[in-house]
Formats: C-alpha cells, sequence, structure tokens
C-alpha cells in the first residue's frame, strides 16, 4: 500500500498533524517526517524516497512553508514525479500567502481555519483514483458461495478465516464454518443475524484466542448460526494505542463500523453484535455507542486472570 506524503514546515505541525490524523482516521495511510523516519537515517534520502514512493502529496502551503528550505525541496520532487507518474500534488492554503509559482496552475485547496470541518472538506476533495487506491477497501466475497470454496485461510481450529475489509492500520477477516453461505444466514428470516466482533490490539493474535470465543458463543447459542469478525492491526508484534493519537483510534472505530454494518445493514433492528474487546475502554465504548444505534448489543471483557470472557453490557438492560 502507498502513501499520502505531507509537505510542510514545522512552524505548521500542529495543522500538519490534524491532517495526518483526520487522513488515517478515513483509512487513508500517510508519510509524514515526525515519525516515519527511522532512527539513524539519512533525513533528505528518507524524504526523497517517500515522495517517490507516495500516490498523492500535499503541499501545506503558508508564509512559514515559503521560507522553508525543506518545504521548497519537497515541492521540487512532488512536481517531479507528477510529470513522471501523474500522482496528483495538492497545494492546501493555510494563511493565504502568495503561492509558489510552480503551484499556481494548480487547484489549491483553502485551509485557512484547520478545524476537523475544514479538514473532512479538505479529505473529501482528494481525487476518486486515490482515494480507490488508499482508502478503506473491502475485499471481494461471493455471498452466494460456501466461504471454504473463496479464498480463505484454514485455521487450526478447523474455522474459516477470509479477509473482509482492509484500513492502514488494521484489517478484519470474516470467521466461521467452512459450509455457512452468507446470504443464506444474513437473510435468515427465523433466527436475526449474530456477529461476533473480535478485535486484538493488545498482544498477539492467536487461532487458541479466536477458537475461545467462537466455542463460548457456540456453547450459548446452541444451534443458532453466528459469524465473526476479527479485527487486528497490520503490524508486527504487541501494539498498545495512544487515545490522542486519533488517527488510528478512529482508524479502528471506523474499520469495525463499517466491516459491522456491510454485514448487517439489511437487518439493522434485527442483528445482535456481540464484542469482544481485549482492548482499550475507550475504543470498546465508542465502539459500543456506535452500534447501540441500530443493534442489540453485548459487550464482553476478557478477564486476563481467569483467561475468560465474561459479560460487561447488554443494550436490553438499558
Amino acid at each position: 500500500m502507498s502513501h499520502i506524503f505531507i509537505s510542510y514546515s514545522r512552524a505548521d505541525k500542529t495543522c500538519a498533524y490534524k491532517i495526518q490524523r483526520q487522513l488515517e482516521a478515513q483509512g487513508f495511510k500517510t508519510w509524514i517526517d515526525k515519525n516515519d523516519i527511522p532512527a539513524g537515517a539519512r533525513f533528505p534520502m528518507e524524504i526523497l524516497q517517500a515522495i517517490r514512493g507516495a500516490a498523492a502529496v500535499l503541499i501545506l502551503w503558508s508564509q512559514n512553508a515559503a521560507q522553508s528550505h525543506f518545504v521548497n525541496q519537497e515541492l521540487e520532487e512532488a512536481l517531479n514525479q507528477k510529470m513522471i507518474r501523474s500522482i496528483p500534488v495538492i497545494p492546501v492554503w493555510l494563511d493565504g500567502h502568495l503561492l509558489h509559482p510552480q503551484l499556481e496552475s494548480l487547484n489549491a485547496i483553502s485551509l485557512t481555519d484547520c478545524n476537523d470541518e475544514m479538514i473532512d472538506i479538505l479529505i473529501n476533495k482528494i481525487p476518486e483514483a486515490v482515494k480507490q487506491t488508499l482508502c478503506r477497501q473491502f475485499h471481494t466475497i461471493d455471498p452466494n458461495k460456501k466461504l471454504k470454496d473463496q479464498y480463505h485461510t484454514l485455521l487450526q481450529s478447523g474455522l474459516v478465516s477470509m479477509p473482509y475489509l482492509s484500513s492502514w492500520f488494521c484489517s478484519a477477516a470474516l470467521i466461521g464454518e467452512p459450509d455457512v453461505i452468507l446470504i443464506d444466514h444474513l437473510n435468515n428470516k427465523k433466527q436475526k443475524p449474530v456477529i461476533c466482533v473480535i478485535p486484538q490490539f493488545l498482544g498477539d493474535t492467536t487461532d487458541s484466542t479466536i477458537e475461545q470465543v467462537y466455542n463460548s458463543v457456540r456453547e450459548s447459542l446452541i444451534d443458532q448460526a453466528f459469524l465473526c469478525l476479527h479485527v487486528t492491526p497490520n503490524r508486527v508484534g504487541p501494539i498498545v494505542l495512544d487515545i490522542h493519537e486519533r488517527g488510528q483510534t478512529l482508524d479502528i472505530v471506523k474499520t469495525l463500523y463499517e466491516a459491522t454494518y456491510t454485514l448487517v445493514k439489511h437487518n439493522r433492528n434485527l442483528a445482535t453484535v456481540k464484542s469482544f474487546t481485549p482492548m482499550m475502554v475507550a475504543i470498546a465504548a465508542c465502539v459500543g455507542y456506535i452500534f447501540d444505534n441500530f443493534w442489540h448489543i453485548q459487550q464482553y471483557h476478557f478477564d486476563r486472570a481467569s483467561e475468560r470472557y465474561y459479560l460487561l453490557f447488554d443494550s436490553k438492560d438499558l
């Protein structure tokens, strides 16, 4: 997956970081020098390579940027890549300062007030071709075929795991019995759909964890069919999320929501969503709040001492 390169002056870093976080919240992968240059790496070379690998470049232009040697170098390379590869180079006007002559022919977007609403308008103006390449993407699943007859990974427990939705920070897989046909499950008139959401962000994901949740739900539902959405980070190793990193947090929440909503949108008043959340309470609460607008919600919490999940919240009790 490529990225959107953000060029900015250090004096404008507050706005630059807000734009980065909101892009990430929409599922975009970004590149910004505050955290994407490895320790000990050659600074100019890393930036050069990042621009050459970008799918689009945002130039945050201001009086500060006009006086920045680095921004002017990045602008030059971005325009070279636009000529070579036809990538979009988007000037973002922060303070009305006179545009660089080489940017005057490009459609600049005004962002004189760097608030959430204005940044969302900026993101909506990103070319569709870039969105289709970089934004949150659903994988192809035929709802009329058995899960085992489509691209899948067979877990040690005998369950089938299929890629379902990918974002820059996390991915969702659809997990179920090999012979399940998605359309039959979701359109069952006798039994409302049950979706189990299993986010794994505080440690390594193992088949036994999935099997533990699956078997626990199987015991409680007896013969009723259900599916699981297993949401994991795209990075290797344990990840502890910082609630202040708004982009990562919102990307997880929106990925969970879009994956679940797409499955049960035709039964929005009937579905039961069981959320198993061995992750930070803030995200669990946020996800539960969004889901509760549509479906019957049950949130389960993992007790590491007993290594069991227990029911934490049931929306029917409200």
